[in-house]
């Protein structure tokens, strides 16, 4: 849901945690994790701030690169997550023209595992997004795959990159 958000600048993050949990609360499941965390420098992975999490205070600037990583784990039976990186940018195609919102710009071309969705669950802006998503994954990594020769891996790319 937090992906297709546009938000205004210095939002806190807890309002990122709430709406990134509320799918999952909304049938009694939560899990034990910020949604994400700053990318540093320097081998500093978990920069903070930013940190999108129910007690950071720092709000979100353009040009933050966080991650967002939502999951959920079973004890002793399964866990699922999907984590990228996302830079903050200047929101596109607002009708007011506002200059003070903000959006999450994918950094991180990894395709999404459609077979483990339930379909169902999603609203059609989160579908368009997921196809979206999957489109610029073929495309940046498709290309490599093709430059190096590796045929294989861009058959597999092509297949996992199909719309849903």
């Amino acid at each position: 849901i937090v992906l297709v958000l546009k938000f205004p600048s210095e939002t806190s993050p807890a309002v990122f945690d709430g709406i990134t949990r509320l799918p999952l609360w909304s049938n009694g499941y939560n899990f034990g994790h910020n949604v994400g965390h700053g990318v540093g420098h320097f081998l500093n992975v978990h920069e903070i701030p930013p940190c999108l999490g129910s007690t950071e205070k720092f709000g979100l600037k353009k040009g933050n690169v966080v991650t967002i990583e939502p999951g959920y784990y079973e004890e002793n039976n399964f866990g699922i997550r999907i984590e990228n990186c996302y830079e903050i940018v200047e929101a596109k195609n607002l009708q007011s023209g506002s200059k003070n919102f903000l959006e999450f710009e994918v950094l991180t071309f990894v395709p999404i595992q459609k077979n483990l969705i339930v379909r169902e669950l999603l609203e059609q802006k989160h579908i368009d997004w997921l196809n979206n998503y999957h489109n610029k994954c073929f495309s940046v990594v498709g290309r490599f795959l093709q430059e190096k020769g590796m045929q294989e891996e861009y058959n597999f790319l092509a297949e996992a990159c199909t719309p849903y």
